[in-house]
């Protein structure tokens, strides 16, 4: 399966607050962790049982999922539209 967002793909995503992220399942985010964001679906939601997202690639080369405490996280986008960029040469 290819990846859903390869390098340079250009997104829509909106900001959401804290008080929404537990309601987020099988949906595309992006996520600020420590200085660098972070892609993937987020398949199992367990942040008001254990304070924790699995993310998953949508690409079958990433087989294990990415656990992503609540504590870590600066904030978090939900991938609304991907765009498609071209090389500039």
């Amino acid at each position: 399966m290819a990846s859903t967002m390869p390098a340079g793909t250009l997104v829509i995503a909106e900001k959401l607050r804290r008080n929404h992220w537990h309601k987020i399942q099988n949906r595309v985010v992006v996520v600020a962790v420590g200085k660098r964001l972070v892609a993937g679906r987020v398949k199992q939601n367990d942040l008001r049982e254990q304070g924790v997202f699995l993310l998953y690639s949508d690409s079958h080369t990433t087989a294990d999922p990415f656990l992503l405490p609540i504590a870590s996280i600066r904030g978090l986008w939900l991938v609304e539209e991907f765009l498609e960029r071209k090389q500039i040469r």
